[in-house]
Parts: structure tokens; sequence; C-alpha cells
């Protein structure tokens, strides 16, 4: 068990490479900005070059602040899942929300002939039109998540369901890929992928509310969560109802990875990684202690894949999710090693 001291040391450590991180992403990208014309700019200074203030504060600075807020969300999802299901694999697509995603995108995207029918071509083509498409179809399979949690006793169940409807809404995407053409196949595949690019202040404006009073009502969660990990026996037995915790474990973790989903695309391995990574490196499963430090990591995880995948001082970007997983695997495969080494 880790002194106050010792907490204290790991969170600064932590804080300090969340801001290097994040500074060094407004920084990176295929136009390199000095760090010292980025704090300047950030803090309301002029810069020498025009540009750059556009370039900080239009459009790096509001997809640095989304990786943030993703990565932590993300990790808070998979930290809360895992408990639940005492599943080490288990993350937020586990209950089918990512899938559910993807099938409201790919029917936005791969069947926009008949929607046209219904809805002029010019809504379909608007800025949020992904995002309520993706909200709509996680926002189906949440609900479905929820009523079922309902009515079951266990959670071994609740998993099943969530695995049975992400085969289910793979297939009908699968099925609506192989009869579409190749541009809009492409264009799926680019939102698939995920990414922090296409946000917007006016998208920050709705997401952070959501993710900001999720997470509040989830760290009240991590004192039950606590007693959760000794068997739904002890729980019932020191008084949580354990149905009502399952009920708002699959609500908050659904919330928190459907928002992010429905903004940013589907962003794999933060959710699975970040809370393993955590465990190791405090050696403990206080989920009080693991809340604030999934948040941090998580940031800094998602901070990290985006300015790897801008390859700074190029042009090109590569797929987010390529970049998560070459780092998150890696990660995963030591840990695992050095647990059973020890």
């Amino acid at each position: 068990m880790k002194s106050k001291f010792q907490l204290l040391v790991y969170f600064c450590f932590l804080t300090v490479l969340l801001l290097i991180a994040f500074i060094f992403s407004i920084s990176s990208g295929s136009v390199s900005i000095p760090i010292d014309e980025v704090l300047n700019i950030i803090f309301g200074g002029t810069s020498t070059h025009k540009t750059w203030s556009t370039i900080i504060l239009e459009y790096r600075l509001p997809k640095s602040i989304m990786a943030l807020c993703a990565g932590a969300s993300l990790s808070i999802a998979g930290l809360f899942l895992q408990t639940l299901f005492r599943n080490p694999l288990a993350g937020p697509y586990v209950l089918g929300i990512t899938s559910g995603a993807s099938l409201g995108v790919s029917l936005l995207i791969l069947a926009t002939e008949s929607l046209q029918l219904v809805f002029n071509p010019e809504q379909l083509r608007g800025e949020f039109s992904l995002i309520v498409a993706a909200s709509l179809g996680a926002g189906l399979t949440t609900s479905l998540a929820l009523l079922f949690s309902l009515r079951m006793q266990g959670t071994l169940g609740l998993l099943l369901l969530g695995i049975m409807f992400s085969y289910f809404a793979n297939a009908i995407t699968g099925l609506l890929l192989f009869f579409s053409s190749a541009d809009k196949i492409q264009s799926f595949l680019f939102w698939n992928y995920g990414t922090f690019n296409q946000i917007t202040w006016s998208k920050l404006e709705i997401f952070i509310p959501i993710m900001l009073f999720s997470l509040f009502c989830a760290s009240f969660l991590t004192k039950p969560l606590n007693a959760f990990l000794l068997g739904e026996n002890y729980s019932r037995a020191i008084g949580f109802s354990v149905g009502r915790l399952r009920f708002f474990i699959v609500i908050s973790a659904s919330i928190l990875g459907a928002s992010v989903t429905a903004f940013c695309g589907p962003i794999a391995f933060i959710g699975l990684a970040v809370p393993h990574l955590c465990r190791f490196i405090f050696r403990m499963a206080d989920h009080r202690i693991l809340f604030l430090a999934s948040i941090l990591l998580g940031g800094f995880f998602a901070l990290l894949s985006d300015i790897i995948s801008q390859l700074p001082g190029m042009e090109l970007t590569l797929p987010l999710n390529i970049i998560t997983a070459i780092l998150g695997a890696p990660m995963l495969i030591a840990i695992l090693l050095k647990n059973k080494l020890n």
C-alpha cells in the first residue's frame, strides 16, 4: 500500500506528463510552431505569425482538448466495465456501444439514397449529421443494455448480450458495406479509424458538459465498486443494491463511451489498456485512486497517440486506431509478462 506522499508524487508526475503532452500536441503537426509561441497564443498574446494563431485557436486547441477528454472518458468506462464483468478484456465496446454507433453512421453514409427520400440531402451532409447518427445507434444499444441489466440477476448474461448486439450490428454494417460504392466505403472507413481532427469549438460545447456531468456522477460509484470487487454477496451485506449499482455502472460507462464514439469515431484500445496500466503503476485496486489515475493517464495516452499519428513535420496523418494499438498492445504484453515473472 502506497503512502499519501507517494500517491501525491505519482499524481504530480502524471499531471506534468499530461501538460507536456497537451502543449506538444498543439505545437506539433504539419506546421511546427515553437512552444513559446504556443504558450503566448494560448494565454492571449499576439503572435508574429497570424496564421499560427488561427491554426492553434481554431484547429489544434479544440483537437487537443477533445483528445484529453476522450482519453479520460474511455479510460473510466473501461475501468468500470472491467470491474463490473470481472473481465480484463472488457472495454467500452463490450456492450455493443461502438458497434451501434458504427451501424448508425453506416446507415447515414452507405444508405444515403434511401435516406434522401425522407430527409433533405443538405441535412444529411451537415456538420453534426455523423454525430447524430452515431448517437442514435449507440443510444439504441445502450438502451437495450440498460433494459436487460434491470432484468438480469448476473453480469455474465449481460456481457453475452452485449457481444451479441455487437455481432448483429457489425453484420448489418458489413452487409451495407458489401453493397456500397468505393467512395462511400472510403468515407465510412475514414470515420471508423477514429480521429480528433474534425473537432470544432461548437462540438466541444456539446461534448464537454456531457462528459463532465458523466464523470461527476461516475465519481460517486468508486466506493461501491470497491465493495463490488469482493463479490456481489459482500456488496449486498454492507447495504449496496447490486442491481442498482449494475444499472448505474452501465449507464455511466455507456454515456462516456457513446459520446466519444459519436464525436470522434470508435477509438480502440484506450479503454482496454489504460486501466491495466494504472493498476500496474499504482499496485492497488482502490477505485478512488484508479479513477483519477485513469483520467490523467487516459488523457496522456490519447494525446500521445494523436501526436504520433500527426507525424510531426509531415503532411500525412496516420489513422488514430493504428497508433493506439501499436502503443497499447506492447504495454499490455509487458505488464502481463512482468506480472507472470513476479
